[in-house]
């Protein structure tokens, strides 16, 4: 149609083509474009036996082809159906289109499948244990089909087992795979340049302020075993979790012919040695304070920090100290020596107290912890018009869970807190009991800028009664740090004039729906819940809840929070809003 048309233009009068004749020709024109086929869709005819997976990659790649009528593009989808066949190990494979009236056809003769013959596996330089263990490594069994995926993952095991093996250097080089059709099969050569077989040498510590042997302690790299890179790989991992290392890079030294034992050298770039935290809080049931602690880091050369705190407020005014070693004794295990003085005045007691504490702590896996605690509590508390002074001993178990994907803000994860913690007080209370409390921290993405927050704590004491145990170790429930909207430790028992006598047991809950915008601003909506019982189990009909909303603006290092919350049916002696300023999420 394209040659007739240029024919008619050719032969005729220019005259014609002025006048009337003109609209006549550009119709001519629009009738043999539109004779065209114009491509409304792309389908296989398959001519032979496939694997199910492959067929439906193939049908995949088809339906998801271009539907313009292109030609460079429909040769582009045949090459693609070619590639992914021959990528299965149908080498054979012909592919031609053909056109159905407006659909693009792809018939497709896949051939026979080629199987896996010969497998070799050459090194540089030439070791034939290398060649050996790479060539068991690979797992690549003759006869199997001839899959281009499974051979390199076959040499990816293959290089993996050379660099756990001795061989960290270890490369891969150009792989070499040869059809023959004639037998449906292809050789396949694996090729890797190993580097000199290594074992390791004594380690080289470069970094002033560090005990030698500490860094040496953390190294999991025995010397005279064959060298492991993934082992190379954590040893940098683990130095570089230390609180005081900024960078730490671990390298083997030169390979020396004909030494097999090669040095590890150590450089840490130490983290800044003095740091400074403060923090602030401002609401209409606590009042407001400032809390601030400096810490002084890797103290004696083995990552030991030492961290002195203050805290002054309207309820409490402290001043403390913790000393903590990590990997004490044993790897992953931290020793926190705790020491603290306080003074608190709220409406359920005042009280004085000394306090310290021995906290052993080890990490089980990635999440989990455990740990066990030693407690001394020295206390003058004043309660109902009368002195207490006490000295509780404790000694508790503890079990946490924690895969949040950030200790600020986090916005995945869950944190879960279990402990036991068995105490006997002597003075002018004389008992024993138990106190155990359970804590969940949830938190969910739900798609765009949306974080669902959720937050549950559970407590309570056994062995004794209420009046049996210190003011300050019963449970109380209501303010900023438990149901928002209500009094500090409004929820819960209380004595005749009104004033919290505290529980044997506690339960809260908490919703939070958090929003953040493209900038620094955000938002929150949220529910809490929760009541503090004179019973051994909280009683769920007594639980009060407090709704509101708050305001997020998010600095670099924390989000700065205001939130506004009232109680769900408010009594008369109760305040409609309470408002609180902090920095930090809620929870």
């Amino acid at each position: 149609m394209g040659r007739l048309i240029s024919l008619l233009l050719d032969n005729t009068p220019r005259a014609l083509l002025r006048g009337w004749a003109a609209p006549a020709v550009a119709a001519a024109l629009a009738a043999a474009a539109a004779t065209a086929p114009v491509l409304a869709r792309q389908s296989l005819e398959i001519d032979g036996q496939l694997a199910a997976p492959v067929e439906q990659s193939l049908l995949e790649l088809a339906r998801g082809a271009g539907s313009e009528n292109d030609g460079g593009s429909i040769a582009a989808t045949r090459r693609q159906l070619l590639v992914l066949l021959r990528s299965e190990g149908y080498y054979g494979a012909v592919v031609r289109e053909r056109w159905r009236e407006n659909e693009i056809i792809y018939d497709v003769s896949p051939g026979l499948r080629f199987g896996i013959g010969d497998l070799e596996v050459e090194t540089e330089p030439d070791q034939p244990a290398a060649r050996a263990l790479a060539l068991t490594a690979a797992q690549l069994e003759p006869g199997a089909p001839l899959r281009a995926r499974a051979v390199i993952a076959g040499e990816a095991r293959a290089l993996a087992a050379l660099q756990e093996n001795g061989w960290p250097d270890a490369v891969i080089l150009e792989r070499q795979v040869t059809v023959d059709h004639s037998s449906a099969q292809g050789a396949v050569t694996l090729k890797f340049q190993t580097g000199a077989f290594s074992r390791y040498g004594e380690i080289q510590v470069g970094a002033a302020d560090w005990r030698a042997e500490f860094i040496r302690r953390l190294a999991p790299t025995p010397p005279g075993e064959p060298v492991q890179l993934s082992a190379l790989r954590h040893y940098q991992s683990r130095l570089t979790a230390l609180d005081g290392v900024a960078r730490a890079s671990v390298r083997l030294a030169e390979a020396e012919a004909p030494l097999e034992q090669r040095d590890l050298l150590v450089d840490i770039t130490p983290s800044a040695r003095n740091v400074l935290e403060a923090g602030f809080s401002v609401s209409t049931s606590e009042g407001g304070g400032v809390d601030g602690a400096w810490t002084r880091r890797n103290v004696f050369g083995g990552d030991e920090s030492v961290t002195l705190n203050a805290q002054l407020s309207t309820l409490e005014q402290s001043i403390g100290g913790a000393l903590s070693a990590p990997h004490w004794r044993k790897l992953d295990q931290t020793l926190t020596l705790l020491a603290a003085a306080r003074n608190e005045e709220t409406d359920a007691f005042d009280q004085q107290e000394i306090e310290a504490e021995i906290d052993v702590t080890r990490r089980l896996s990635p999440a989990w912890s455990g740990g066990v605690q030693l407690g001394l509590d020295v206390s003058r508390v004043r309660t109902n018009g009368q002195q207490e002074d006490t000295v509780t001993t404790s000694a508790g178990v503890s079990a946490v869970y924690d895969n949040r994907d950030s200790v600020i803000e986090p916005t995945r994860g869950a944190r879960a807190v279990f402990q036991v913690s068995p105490a006997i007080t002597v003075g002018d209370i004389q008992s024993g009991y138990v106190i155990s409390e359970a804590s969940l921290q949830s938190y969910r993405r739900l798609g765009g800028r949306l974080i669902a927050a959720g937050r549950v704590r559970l407590g309570g004491l056994i062995g004794a009664g209420v009046d049996s145990v210190p003011a300050d170790a019963r449970f109380y429930a209501g303010g900023g740090g438990s149901v928002r909207g209500f009094e500090f430790q409004s929820l819960g028992p209380a004595t005749a004039d009104g004033r919290p006598s505290g529980g044997r047991s506690v339960i809260e809950a908490s919703a939070e729906l958090r929003w953040r915008g493209e900038g620094r601003w955000g938002a929150a909506l949220f529910a809490d819940a929760g009541v503090a019982s004179p019973d051994a189990t909280p009683d769920l009909a007594d639980m009060r809840v407090g709704v509101g909303a708050g305001l997020r603006y998010h600095f670099d290092f924390a989000p700065l929070r205001l939130d506004i919350a009232a109680p769900l049916d408010r009594r008369s002696d109760e305040a409609s809003l309470h408002v609180y300023l902090g920095l930090g999420q809620a929870f």
